[in-house]
């Protein structure tokens, strides 16, 4: 087993606060806690496949059902270790006989995949005892509620080819390919999904019809935009955007209105401008500005070189 030794650089004596500590227990960033006003994490990942070969010299290290029979007797003894160890650990240091000490295992991957701290993707077989099949994701964009459908979808795609150890031109064409059905998918799975703020603040009394200001968020630029359409084709009777609104954006082409984008509510929309955002999407900066750069950290985090770009994609969506 190979081992990694960091030398100290400095500790900080923080003192002895009587102060409750809270467990925060996000859904996208769980087991996290703030002890001494420092958040903190609580769990860890360590590889156990050199301990099974040492114990079972002739394991089918490819079999999950057996890898995950050994690895949990050795973290069955491990628990039982350090969980025994907590009592004088508390006394000693701590100077308190009664603790709440505990330690827990709790799955089982096959293959990991970290980007950065606390942003990472664990092929799982085995979750608290239970055989299993699936993608344990933290901190990644795929987790995101306000992140598009299709493209939570791609990126799960490529995070399980590259648990699986697919080769990088594997990779490579599944997304060029993806890139190639935008113009295929459903809108609503392609648009940014935003909750509208101080549109007002934005929205100035002697702004002309479709000129937005410097600084005003792309998102905020598209619900003016919507409400400067209503506008101009006159329809009073349809509700304008306003703050705390929530809507559907995108991108848009070289347009009659030289509008930079457009935001939908998916009900009462004018059917014209339904038809505006459907016929002028601008798959390729849709592409590039959401999708892209998430997809070069993966790239990065593995040491590939960068994507590939097909230009006859790009050339088809500038159209």
């Amino acid at each position: 087993m190979n081992f990694i030794i960091d030398e100290i650089e400095e500790i900080e004596d923080l003192g002895v606060l009587d102060m409750d500590v809270y467990d925060v227990g996000m859904v996208d960033t769980p087991h996290t806690f703030f002890a001494n006003n420092l958040l903190v994490h609580n769990s860890l990942f360590a590889s156990a496949y050199e301990l099974v070969k040492h114990f079972h010299p002739d394991v089918d290290v490819d079999s999950d059902e057996t890898m995950s029979k050994y690895i949990l007797e050795i973290v069955s003894d491990v628990q039982k270790y350090i969980n025994s160890s907590y009592s004088v650990y508390a006394e000693k240091i701590h100077n308190v006989s009664d603790h709440k000490l505990f330690i827990k295992q709790e799955l089982i991957g096959k293959a990991g995949f970290f980007t950065a701290k606390k942003r990472y993707a664990i092929h799982m077989i085995n979750k608290e005892g239970i055989p299993v099949n699936e993608l344990e994701i933290k901190g990644l964009d795929v987790v995101r509620s306000d992140f598009p459908k299709a493209f939570q979808g791609i990126m799960t795609e490529v995070l399980w080819k590259i648990l699986k150890f697919e080769p990088k031109d594997d990779v490579d064409t599944h997304i060029l390919k993806f890139k190639e059905s935008l113009d295929k998918q459903d809108i609503r799975d392609i648009m940014f999904s935003s909750s509208i703020k101080d549109i007002e603040k934005y929205n100035s009394a002697g702004r002309s019809l479709f000129e937005i200001e410097k600084g005003t968020p792309a998102h905020v630029k598209a619900a003016l935009s919507y409400n400067d359409l209503l506008k101009h084709l006159k329809l009073f009777d349809v509700e304008r955007i306003k703050s705390g609104d929530k809507i559907k954006w995108t991108y848009l082409k070289k347009n009659p209105y030289e509008l930079e984008s457009c935001g939908i509510r998916f009900y009462k929309d004018p059917e014209f401008i339904s038809d505006l955002v459907l016929k002028n999407i601008d798959y390729h900066k849709v592409f590039e500005s959401k999708l892209a750069g998430k997809l070069e950290d993966f790239y990065s985090a593995l040491n590939w070189e960068n994507m590939p770009q097909n230009t006859k994609v790009a050339e088809f969506f500038s159209f």
